[in-house]
């Protein structure tokens, strides 16, 4: 080891396959998996805006709307920001689960 910290956090999401997701798969995910989606969709969401990609980015602005939705919908209150203080805080109830993102 070179003295750095592993991260503990999940942020190699596949794009494409959160693309073909419908709504009704995304219910189906624990909220913590949601979290998780979400700050994903919303950073490959910037990069397509910084590279001048609006076709897609439209695409992953929706998603990331019914992402919102949905998390609204199941806590009743949303963090203003997803940063790695919140995830690491939800994260030990991801790693006792036996379902993953993907």
């Amino acid at each position: 080891m070179n003295g750095n910290r592993i991260s503990q956090l999940i942020d190699n999401i596949n794009k494409e396959k959160l693309l073909s997701r419908t709504t009704k798969d995304l219910l189906k995910e624990q909220t913590i998996a949601l979290y998780y989606l979400l700050r994903a969709t919303c950073k490959h969401r910037d990069d397509l805006l910084y590279y001048q990609v609006p076709d897609k980015s439209v695409l992953f602005h929706r998603i990331s709307f019914v992402l919102e939705n949905i998390l609204l919908e199941r806590e009743d209150s949303f963090p203003k920001r997803l940063t790695n203080r919140v995830l690491h805080k939800k994260l030990p109830k991801f790693r006792n689960s036996k379902r993953n993102l993907f």
